[in-house]
């Protein structure tokens, strides 16, 4: 087999680990995506409650109803924080597929292009073949 196939089969594999390293790389950014909307409902329903907070304090509350609401607000806290962390997990995530798919982007294109100049290469060297054999029958013919 003729070094341009060899090569071709080899991108093609390569290319095709590119296209998974770029669908692994959309689907982190898209949970990454997903943790940070999570992220920015519970600080809005934090703050949702801060002001029912703040508009039933006006009112009056008892000591069991300001319990209540503290705890509540450390639970959205604690909540919050781990939605922070899980987000910053998820960024580490992007990051790492993103530096794969670089990764596999990069040795998918050098290939092509060792392919490509292969594939050259052959192409010269065929052309000088035939440029030879009708050389060498133009010699012939004008000999007889």
């Amino acid at each position: 087999m003729i070094r341009s196939k060899r090569l071709e089969r080899v991108t093609d594999i390569r290319r095709e680990q590119e296209r998974k390293a770029g669908s692994q790389l959309a689907d982190a950014q898209q949970a990454h995506a997903s943790k940070e909307q999570m992220l920015q409902q519970l600080l809005q329903y934090r703050q949702e409650y801060q002001a029912l907070f703040a508009e039933q304090s006006t009112q009056g509350l008892d000591a069991q109803q300001y319990r209540n609401f503290q705890q509540f607000f450390a639970q959205l806290d604690r909540a919050v924080e781990e939605q922070r962390h899980t987000l910053e997990l998820g960024e580490t995530e992007v990051e790492q597929t993103r530096d794969q798919w670089i990764e596999k982007r990069q040795a998918s294109e050098t290939l092509s292009r060792l392919t490509a100049m292969a594939l050259e290469t052959e192409q010269q060297e065929l052309q000088k073949q035939e440029q030879k054999q009708a050389d060498e029958l133009h010699g012939r013919r004008s000999r007889q």
